[in-house]
């Protein structure tokens, strides 16, 4: 039974929608005046800690399987948002509570790498497309 569900999971690409969904989180904390944004919310902790309770959520909403679901798709859409971040000026304590230090490569500005990350986004999706529908075969057997 559970070989089936992770098998129709798969499939239905559910894992990647729900990372992509979740990527958003930690910017949560840009509506609220009592969190630092860029704080402990950016961090593998906080991550962790979300990809717990997604998980919870989902294991107890359907079954053990589903559990795994929620923790890797929260785990890792959260855990995405903060590799993308990592790349901007503004440090923050990624490795918390770990290390308190905080991190930064600064190789963008926040508004030139959002524009640089949605073009990447595009081309991921167009390509994700192109292989999961077969048309990227067929292209290459056209030439």
């Amino acid at each position: 039974m559970a070989r089936k569900t992770i098998k129709k999971i798969f499939q239905n690409n559910l894992l990647i929608f729900l990372a992509v969904a979740v990527s958003s989180v930690p910017d949560l904390d840009l509506d609220y005046k009592y969190f630092d944004h860029r704080g402990k919310s950016h961090s593998i902790g906080a991550a962790f800690i979300f990809g717990v309770g997604f998980g919870l959520i989902l294991f107890y909403a359907n079954e053990a399987v589903w559990g795994v679901l929620g923790f890797l798709s929260g785990f890792g859409g959260f855990l995405s948002h903060l590799i993308g971040d990592l790349f901007n000026y503004d440090k923050f304590p990624i490795l918390w509570p770990f290390m308190g230090e905080e991190k930064s490569l600064k190789k963008f500005k926040s508004k030139e790498y959002n524009r640089v990350f949605l073009y990447i986004g595009i081309f991921c999706l167009v390509l994700y497309v192109l292989v999961t529908q077969e048309t990227l075969q067929t292209i290459i057997q056209f030439f």
